[in-house]
């Protein structure tokens, strides 16, 4: 198994990235405080150079230049450090989606043999590739145990590799892509710092398996 992507292997500098923008614009404000006191309002701006609490209760949206807008829960934030894990963010997805269009995996069509579900006018993809896991995965946020991600592909004759995509359930952005030989692999999802995520397999002749996801939790 390998990686094809980490966090540190960026397509663009974090430097050219960081020139986009120097402030949040505020989507949602409440119980929120810049570090003088003064209270946040919906529409404002919050800048790189700002410190902001959020206190018990309250929240605080942003809007991102890139994929996901920070939803902040009470605490001490320092917007800089927010907004260089956000741009990091950013070039992973871009790097990620990159290394799938070289593969012919972005946006590719399968063709599946869709089934009807006996006594039902529902119906079904009968070859798609199974994933033996809950749909929901729940984790720890300080599990230190990687999670198993177990599969088979209906086509027996297929001996090339898959590929496992991870991605932020919410934006869609990607967060990891592991091509592999094998039928299983092991993933530590906490260690991502995102709250939910997705992930699916992938055959590089584009057959899929269906999206599971996976939450962590305090």
């Amino acid at each position: 198994m390998r990686a094809l992507a980490l966090s540190f292997f960026l397509f663009f500098s974090l430097g050219s990235t960081l020139s986009y923008c120097q402030y949040y614009e505020v989507i949602k404000a409440r119980k929120s405080y810049r570090d003088n006191g003064e209270r946040i309002k919906k529409y404002e701006r919050v800048d790189r150079k700002d410190i902001v609490t959020v206190k018990q209760n309250g929240e605080l949206l942003l809007k991102s230049v890139t994929y996901v807008n920070p939803h902040l829960k009470p605490g001490r934030y320092n917007i800089d450090s927010l907004m260089t894990l956000d741009y990091r963010r950013h070039e992973v997805h871009d790097s990620l989606k990159h290394v799938l269009r070289s593969k012919h995996l972005l946006g590719c069509k399968f063709r599946y043999k869709v089934m009807m579900v006996p006594g039902s006018n529902r119906h079904y993809e009968a070859d798609r590739i199974k994933v033996f896991n809950k749909p929901m995965l729940t984790i720890k946020e300080r599990s230190n145990e990687p999670s198993k991600v177990r599969w088979s592909n209906p086509d027996a004759r297929y001996e090339r590799s898959h590929l496992v995509v991870v991605q932020d359930a919410e934006s869609k952005s990607f967060i990891d892509v592991f091509e592999t030989n094998n039928r299983e692999i092991h993933i530590d999802f906490a260690s991502y710092n995102y709250p939910l995520m997705q992930y699916f397999v992938k055959a590089l002749d584009c057959r899929g398996s269906l999206t599971y996801g996976v939450k962590v939790v305090p």
